[in-house]
């Protein structure tokens, strides 16, 4: 998994983490640390969801296409695919899989060629098969659901209360799980 365009804006902004938190708005001191907390968190939770919150392009790549010629993109929500690249088996080329001989499942987040039509043969080798898409909820964090929000503002909540504790040599770096309960509802999960 890669990033190609991460996301334009966080989730939540550094006014609602600095209200949630009773920081005033006079009070800039703390700002630059908490906008590098609340990317954190939100890298955080992408991670232990395995999914986008606001929408990026990603990439990731196979040695192959599935035998049951599903993509499952990983972290959903897929939104578009950009492209499906492969190499070549005989010249070794990078070649595009022309986007009218597949088709995009947003609801299960897949992708599959149409009917009539199959993945092609890529060469042997590791990473022959490239597939870059746009994931996420949406543009906006308008468009997360609030418990996520209220997770992302509650790990840069943890995180921030118990700095001295972790600076005196207590480990409180674990999240709560109350906040991973919350998030266990939005955790991808194939059937």
């Amino acid at each position: 998994m890669k990033v190609i365009t991460p996301p334009t804006i966080e989730p939540v902004s550094l006014e609602n983490v600095k209200a949630q938190l009773g920081i005033s708005d006079d009070d800039t001191t703390t700002d630059a640390i908490l906008v590098r907390r609340i990317t954190a968190a939100r890298e955080w939770v992408e991670g232990y969801c395995e999914r986008s919150l606001i929408n990026q392009t990603l990439e990731f790549r196979m040695d192959n296409f599935p035998s049951d010629s599903i993509i499952r993109v990983p972290y959903p929500d897929l939104v578009s695919v950009t492209s499906i690249k492969y190499i070549e088996p005989v010249a070794g080329v990078e070649t595009t899989v022309d986007s009218a001989d597949y088709t995009e499942d947003l609801y299960d987040h897949i992708i599959r060629p149409v009917f009539g039509e199959t993945w092609p043969s890529p060469r042997s080798e590791i990473n022959a098969v490239r597939v870059q898409y746009v994931a996420g909820f949406g543009t906006s964090s308008s468009d997360i659901p609030d418990a996520i929000i209220d997770a992302v503002v509650n790990i840069v909540g943890h995180w921030t209360n118990y700095q001295s504790a972790l600076e005196s040599g207590v480990n409180l770096t674990q999240i709560p799980s109350a906040i991973r309960k919350v998030l266990d509802n939005y955790r991808t999960r194939w059937f």
